[in-house]
């Protein structure tokens, strides 16, 4: 993933806004830094919604990347599949959830 200084979008809670900073590309997941901030953000490339957020380095972001990348649950297209899958696994694969959440909060 190569990380570039330029415009890129994500959604808050006032629909999708545009942030000058650096940003680097994997999909599912783009890493970003809005211009002036300290932490690194990982996001999902399709809705636009934060997975993790208060990243301290580059590095572990990548990691954490690595690690998201290994979840078919990242390659649904929109918030409402996500949180359908998400929903499905807590209740059939507990497993792969608690490891989605390991790996977000760690």
């Amino acid at each position: 993933m190569k990380i570039k200084k330029q415009t890129y979008k994500i959604i808050t809670s006032s629909g999708w806004k545009e942030h000058q900073g650096s940003v680097g590309y994997d999909f599912p997941f783009m890493c970003h830094r809005e211009e002036g901030a300290r932490f690194w953000r990982i996001s999902h490339m399709l809705t636009g919604y934060s997975v993790v957020s208060n990243i301290k380095n580059l590095k572990i972001a990548k990691e954490k990347i690595t690690k998201l990348k290994a979840f078919p649950l990242f390659l649904m297209p929109t918030i409402e599949t996500i949180k359908k899958q998400q929903d499905l696994m807590k209740e059939h694969n507990i497993e792969a959830f608690n490891a989605i959440i390991a790996i977000v909060k760690g």
